[in-house]
């Protein structure tokens, strides 16, 4: 059996948590978006919107083990193109 390291293990951790607390999920593609624009964007969404940027395998990890729990969240997978983005939020889209 292959070692993960414990750094992956609480990421995906962190992911399942928010699943568990948000009830909207979203998916974006972070690919060709300017750094200066990203940094504006967290500051506006700070408080509203948790933005998970990560490794795309360990966002497919965290939604394969939270699929039965939590319904439609397969249904991510095939949008996490490019360099993916997770948003998880409690306002309504």
């Amino acid at each position: 059996m292959a070692h993960v390291s414990p750094e992956k293990k609480e990421v995906v951790k962190k992911i399942l948590k928010l699943f568990a607390d948000y009830p909207i999920v979203g998916s974006v593609d972070m690919e060709n978006l300017p750094g200066p624009q990203l940094q504006t964007m967290k500051a506006k969404l700070r408080g509203k919107v948790e933005i998970v940027m990560t490794k795309r395998r360990l966002m497919k990890v965290a939604i394969e083990e939270i699929k039965d729990k939590v319904k439609g969240s397969e249904e991510l997978v095939p949008h996490l193109i490019g360099m993916p983005a997770l948003l998880f939020t409690k306002e309504n889209p």
